[in-house]
């Protein structure tokens, strides 16, 4: 689920060109594109499951194999 910095931007880098190549917008940046699309970066992703995991573990909802 969650991995090095490096693979980290290797995979925010390859999600940023996907989105340019199906929007084809080559010019605003990065933020802006994912504003188009509704859809928060990566690492705004990876923080809300962590922060989902733990609530659900405060809160006794988690699964067994996270409490």
């Amino acid at each position: 689920m969650y991995c090095e910095k490096r693979n980290a931007d290797k995979l925010q880098r390859l999600k940023e060109s996907i989105i340019r190549f199906v929007i084809d917008d080559f010019i605003n940046s990065h933020h802006k594109l994912l504003e188009e699309i509704n859809q928060p970066s990566l690492k705004a992703r990876r923080i809300n499951g962590m922060l989902t995991l733990v609530y659900l573990a405060l809160t006794n909802a988690a699964p067994s194999y996270i409490s």
